[in-house]
């Protein structure tokens, strides 16, 4: 029943991922792409209760900082 969950989960986001590229342009898709370093270990953290580090945080931030200052030029 997991395996068919996840692989549900996984079509719906190429499903969404798709959608995505039709409304806005790719240079802009692929920016935000980059959430998924942020996203990822959040939820390893909720989930799993991993540890998140100064440097998880610092990094983050750079990430967002990037992401604000190349989607507004």
């Amino acid at each position: 029943m997991l395996f068919i969950t996840a692989l549900a989960s996984y079509g719906i986001s190429t499903l969404g991922w798709i959608w995505a590229l039709r409304q806005v342009p790719l240079s802009t898709a692929y920016l935000f792409m980059s959430a998924s370093f942020i996203i990822v270990p959040l939820g390893a953290y909720w989930f799993f209760d991993e540890p998140l580090s100064v440097q998880y945080v610092l990094g983050s931030l750079l990430i967002i900082a990037g992401v604000l200052v190349a989607a507004t030029a």
